[in-house]
């Protein structure tokens, strides 16, 4: 008994697009993907999904370098100065440590 086989037929663009050889070599191919039992719209989708993938890994990357760049020594210190002052501690030692935070950078330095 032959095994069945189903057709669906795939469009590899516009004829005006294509020289023929290349639509030739491009069919090939396409049936080469079929008899190794691959379809080729399933490959297509997974490297478009992978695509994405790498795409959203990178923003992630470069969102995450942008972020690190605006926490640095000095913002930090400088938040945390700016929380000890709304606070309205009145304890010398605080004060002078707020302070100390805030005069023990230089520029150069951060």
């Amino acid at each position: 008994m032959a095994a069945i086989t189903t057709s669906i037929p795939e469009t590899i663009g516009d004829v005006r697009n294509w020289k023929l050889d290349e639509a030739r070599e491009e069919a090939r191919r396409l049936k080469t993907l079929v008899d190794k039992g691959t379809d080729p719209r399933e490959l297509e989708r997974e490297q478009a999904e992978a695509k994405a993938r790498a795409k959203a890994a990178t923003a992630a990357a470069e969102q995450d370098a942008e972020s690190r760049k605006r926490y640095t020594l000095r913002s930090l210190c400088e938040a945390y100065s700016d929380l000890l002052e709304s606070v309205d501690i009145r304890d010398r030692q605080i004060c002078h440590y707020t302070y100390s935070l805030r005069n023990s950078f230089t520029t150069n330095e951060l």
